[in-house]
């Protein structure tokens, strides 16, 4: 952990991005914006999905369950990371947009976030990083696949 990061105002700052609040009006307002709609939602629902499947198979800790937090420990398991795989969606879907300069920064933010108040570990939230990209990969070539127009 980068304990000498865990001051107050940051642990404030960082744990604001843990609440289910921040993430769906995250989610709106980047359905408001971004004209791949289709594929963004289906590859969020894919890449959550497949990260709280991951999470009950591989039943991995987190380092707070050991590791003093600030932050109350959430109860699930931490491999791979749901908010990793969340922000990494958005990322991979502003790539072709110049709200890439807007979800970009702030993917790296939840992710970090994540870390800096000791729920994930940098590996689980690699994992969620690359589920997120593939997940909107695999969304782009379902609906290819089956010939749905987006954006």
């Amino acid at each position: 952990m980068l304990n000498f990061l865990q001051t107050p105002l940051l642990v404030s700052f960082f744990s604001s991005f843990h609440h289910i609040s921040i993430m769906v009006f995250i989610t709106i307002l980047a359905l408001l914006i971004l004209k791949k709609r289709k594929r963004l939602l289906l590859a969020l629902f894919i890449g959550v999905g497949l990260a709280l499947i991951a999470q009950s198979f591989y039943a991995q800790p987190r380092p707070c369950v050991s590791i003093p937090s600030p932050v109350p420990c959430p109860s699930t398991y931490g491999f791979p990371s749901g908010h990793a795989t969340f922000a990494f969606v958005l990322i991979s879907a502003s790539l072709d947009t110049l709200w890439f300069w807007f979800f970009f920064p702030l993917g790296l933010l939840i992710s970090f976030s994540r870390y800096i108040i000791g729920v994930h570990t940098p590996f689980q939230l690699i994992a969620g990083s690359a589920l997120g990209c593939a997940s909107y990969y695999f969304a782009y070539k379902l609906l290819k696949w089956m010939g749905i127009k987006d954006g």
